[in-house]
């Protein structure tokens, strides 16, 4: 299905795509009359032909409408216009689930217990309503779940700073009244499919209880219990392959949690928590039990310290990420040694910034949509090292001071300065994406840069990628970004080589490990610093080479995209007076 950015479906004028899957895409829309944001999701065409399928949609619309819960998006309309069947629902603020786990996985680390009980409260509560209506979701797993932010001011009571919301509902009670009619045909994810349903036999309740213990796997352990190298194995899996015991995965893991595990995830539905508020109340023992004991382990003056199991997780861009790691190591080595090679004094700290959900550092999350409350702000501690210098790590995002803009050969009179996001194309359509850092208001005066890395959010297009390389090279041109675009103001359209940017790159990424999966890009970009540059330069190009596949496309999200965690950012370590 093309995308419909731009157009009207019905009162709703479609403002950006944000999302695609295998039954519908997504789109942020706009209701006028109501001045509302919405989230409308159309359902491919080859799904809804069948004979009957409007009827059923309408049928069942109604239904979806009147299911009301905190934890449940809301779905306010359902409707078709020229064949397209589209479901209208809130609009939630959020990152998803699937995110949040992919970053702790990332960082070695895994949901702590408060985090957890939290998030199957939510969960658990929103299931056994909808149970209660007669509708079962089919398809519950961490994409499903957005983790919207609550409490502004802050954490309350304990509490997370986000509350679970399942989405969904709708496309799993719409296309079930379609799927059903086919013989063994499955509704559902295979790695959180129940063996019911991987049988092709339509499931109760209970068959969302035993994806919700395939996540509660997944949270406890890091990983999910069966894996395979195609779906379909997979679900042989979960129908017929024994569990793996999760404390042989994760040994520290408490029993009582483990129980609750194996109970949720057994193969026949009989064997299971019969309902959803049954699981909730057993998970519920069993993490105050496990928080019992991790407090007894931690006042104990001889408590062995457990260390947690080996974790795998894919790695995006090992040049890119290695280059990071020394950059971030030299960092660390001036911040604590300092030029003298003595260690610091311990001061006390006189700034703090609240870390974006996809940076999170801590066991307990910080608030996970948010701008930076001041667009400068230091990450670290400031550490003095001597009587006169101190260093100082700051990182910039969603600030003046870090500004971008894309320009297009096929518009190249046009200037895409508050584009959300942007195309970065291969050497058919050779598109450029630039930055601009105003360092005087990064930096204090009389400091050094020690180290700056820019870091740029990238998305695949499309499934046609192949092979690409991205370049990035200082701006030699002095430039507007709000007048900038293909043609102006370069000596020639689309920016000239040794004139208009270096000829020679700061960098060249092969791309290879994002043509299927979006993820963070790190560049190092200290040669552009005042003090180590030896010409003037006026921020940063970024293009793919010449020798990229012709059609390779990805998306970079800019400063204007509606998720300020995944702006660009920018983190520089410096010392100064």
């Amino acid at each position: 299905m093309v995308d419909l950015s731009g157009k009207t479906l019905g009162k709703y004028r479609l403002l950006e795509r944000l999302g695609t899957g295998g039954m519908a895409q997504v789109y942020k829309a706009y209701h006028p009359q109501l001045d509302r944001y919405v989230a409308i999701k159309i359902l491919h065409p080859h799904l809804t032909a069948e004979e009957g399928f409007l009827q059923r949609f309408r049928r069942e619309g109604r239904a979806i409408a009147s299911l009301r819960h905190p934890h449940i998006v809301q779905v306010y309309d359902l409707d078709v216009e020229d064949d397209l069947c589209y479901i209208v629902m809130e609009l939630v603020e959020g990152v998803s689930l699937k995110r949040y786990l992919q970053e702790l996985d990332r960082k070695g680390q895994l949901m702590p217990l408060r985090e957890v009980a939290h998030l199957f409260d939510g969960l658990c509560s929103a299931l056994a309503h909808a149970h209660s209506h007669g509708m079962v979701h089919r398809d519950i797993k961490p994409s499903n779940i957005i983790l919207r932010k609550e409490h502004a001011g802050g954490e309350i009571e304990g509490c997370p700073d986000w509350s679970p919301v399942l989405t969904d509902f709708g496309i799993a009670r719409v296309m079930e009244a379609t799927w059903s009619t086919a013989s063994g045909a499955t509704l559902g994810t295979p790695a959180y499919m129940s063996p019911e349903q991987g049988q092709g036999k339509p499931g109760d309740a209970r068959s969302d209880i035993y994806s919700l213990g395939v996540l509660l796997y997944q949270i406890f352990t890091g990983r999910l219990p069966f894996d395979a190298d195609t779906p379909y194995a997979v679900i042989l899996k979960h129908i017929s392959a024994p569990l793996p015991a999760p404390r042989e995965v994760r040994p520290d893991l408490h029993p009582a949690l483990e129980r609750v595990i194996l109970k949720a995830l057994a193969k026949a539905p009989e064997d299971r928590f019969q309902s959803a508020t049954e699981f909730a109340s057993a998970l519920r023992q069993a993490i105050d039990q496990a928080a019992e004991a991790e407090q007894a382990t931690a006042v104990a003056p001889s408590s062995p310290q457990v260390s947690e199991p080996p974790r795998t997780s894919r790695r995006w861009g090992i040049a890119a990420i290695t280059a990071v790691m020394v950059l971030l190591v030299g960092a660390a080595a001036w911040w604590i040694l300092g030029p003298g090679g003595g260690p610091p004094a311990v001061s006390a700290p006189t700034a703090t910034v609240e870390q974006p959900a996809a940076s999170l550092e801590k066991a307990t999350p910080t608030p996970l949509v948010q701008a930076f409350t001041s667009p400068i702000s230091p990450i670290s501690q400031p550490t003095q090292v001597s009587p006169s210098l101190t260093h100082v790590i700051t990182q910039v995002q969603s600030s003046p001071a870090l500004v971008d803009v894309w320009i297009d050969p096929d518009l190249p009179d046009e200037n895409f300065f508050d584009a959300g996001k942007v195309h970065l194309q291969g050497p058919s359509t050779p598109d450029r994406v630039l930055f601009r850092i105003d360092w005087d208001a990064i930096l204090p005066q009389g400091t050094r840069v020690i180290s700056a890395t820019l870091d740029v959010y990238l998305a695949p297009w499309g499934e046609d990628n192949r092979s690409a390389t991205l370049a990035a090279h200082a701006i030699l041109t002095p430039w507007d970004p709000t007048t900038a675009t293909y043609k102006t103001p370069w000596q020639t359209a689309g920016m000239r080589a040794g004139v208009d940017y270096a000829a020679d790159p700061l960098a060249e990424i092969d791309l290879a490990p994002w043509l299927a999966e979006e993820g963070w890009l790190s560049l190092d970009i200290t040669p552009l610093a005042p003090g180590h540059s030896e010409v003037p330069n006026y921020g940063l190009m970024l293009r793919l080479t010449d020798d990229s596949f012709g059609m390779a496309h990805f998306w970079v999200y800019t400063n204007e995209y509606q998720d300020p965690n995944l702006r660009p950012r920018l983190t520089v370590a410096y010392e100064g007076p």
